[in-house]
């Protein structure tokens, strides 16, 4: 044998004994918290390395889950961030809804094998946590960019298991009829490319087609970016865990309580919405919505140009972390008014219910808010104009935790 052969033997031999090793996962979370992580070989894997961990062959989850946390409700899953678990915001959501955190990166994953892989993994983590429910828990999926489309992807995979799938700056959505019934929100940069174009042709493509439960959100002058994403999607997911979270199988949103959107006039002031009966426009065009809830704080949410703000609490995003409240605390939620906007009062809503008013001195109103229940709240501020149209502030959420969640 040659020297030149030889060599190339012992270099196939190195490379097959570094592929079939097993990676160790990173380490995440503090000593004693209960964060888990683990390594699922992969089948085929794909040979790309941007933005890949887990070693040539293999890929790796994590999951987090509260103290004192008896049983896992469910599960909130991003297949791009293995850091989730150690998010403050994505801790406080966990615990509020009983749920463990489980991070991914599955970038090496090809398509078809994204779902067999995620299973796998929380087979582990459940045998790995003491919580077997993990192996079967209900599932939210969450992501920005390639993230979304796995989050996308995992959702029409899984739908039986599927309780909801948030999608950030990318132009995906529901695509076959399979998903049919899960919730999906899509929410996208304005200056992100060709994404306004493209998600409003894809919408009633997919509510005509199937009648998609699925609903789309500019984020104004926003590029490839989550920024205040949150501000909706929390009350989006709010709203269909309590439609859809039971004791047994997934219950589908019920058909009485959705609310509808015309995406073609968020370019208004205050756009469009009604309950799903009601609805004067073409309903196979129109964003659909869980609820009254979501459909308020989406109508906020896409106000091209607000000439109300709330300053008081700071909106999460761009670096601020999510507004955290004790029970029984008294919030003040303060709002910022333009200058050319002349009104004496404003009004403050929650969501979908009207909580105060307060008079407007010197282009500002304050309110005082008490007795909040634990849990997200949402608040954005009216003014009533002339002809009985309104003004609205973008939404900020918070939330309210009980004492055992501090």
């Amino acid at each position: 044998m040659s020297r030149c052969a030889a060599f190339l033997l012992l270099l196939c031999a190195v490379l097959w004994a570094r592929a079939a090793e097993t990676p160790a996962p990173p380490q995440f979370g503090q000593p004693g918290e209960k964060v888990f992580a683990v390594t699922i070989p992969l089948k085929q894997p794909k040979k790309s390395e941007e933005r890949a961990q887990g070693g040539p062959n293999h890929v790796f989850f994590t999951a987090w889950i509260p103290d004192g946390l008896a049983r896992v409700r469910g599960l909130y899953h991003t297949p791009l961030n293995l850091d989730t678990v150690e998010k403050a915001h994505s801790r406080a959501m966990a615990a509020h809804w009983g749920f463990a955190l489980i991070g991914g990166n599955l970038m090496r994953v090809h398509g078809d094998e994204l779902a067999p892989a995620l299973l796998a993994g929380l087979r582990e983590l459940a045998a790995r946590s003491g919580h077997p429910e993990l192996a079967d828990a209900p599932l939210v999926f969450s992501g920005m960019s390639a993230g979304a489309g796995m989050a996308r992807s995992l959702a029409e995979a899984l739908p039986a298991r599927t309780l909801a799938a948030g999608l950030v700056c990318l132009e995906v959505g529901p695509e076959t009829p399979v998903a049919r019934d899960v919730p999906m929100l899509t929410i996208f940069g304005e200056k992100d490319g060709r994404q306004m174009e493209q998600l409003s042709a894809k919408l009633p493509l997919r509510r005509r087609e199937f009648e998609a439960r699925w609903a789309i959100a500019p984020q104004w002058t926003r590029k490839h970016e989550w920024a205040g994403a949150n501000h909706l999607l929390w009350t989006f997911l709010d709203d269909v865990l309590r439609q859809r979270l039971g004791d047994g199988a997934l219950r589908p949103c019920e058909p009485a309580r959705a609310w509808l959107g015309d995406p073609a006039s968020w370019t208004n002031r205050t756009a469009t919405i009604a309950p799903a009966a009601q609805f004067a426009g073409d309903p196979a065009a129109a964003c659909w919505f869980p609820g009254e809830d979501t459909a308020r704080v989406w109508q906020a949410f896409v106000v091209p140009r607000p000439r109300l703000r709330i300053i008081s609490p700071e909106a999460q995003g761009d670096g601020k972390p999510l507004a955290l409240f004790p029970v029984g605390a008294e919030i003040t939620v303060r709002v910022e008014c333009d200058a050319a906007l002349t009104v004496g009062s404003l009004t403050l809503h929650d969501r979908a219910a009207r909580v105060a008013e307060a008079p407007v001195a010197n282009h500002r109103a304050e309110f005082r808010v008490t007795g909040l229940t634990p849990g997200f709240h949402t608040f954005f501020a009216r003014a009533e104009l002339p002809g009985g149209h309104g003004e609205l502030s973008r939404p900020v959420s918070v939330l309210v935790r009980p004492a055992d969640q501090q």
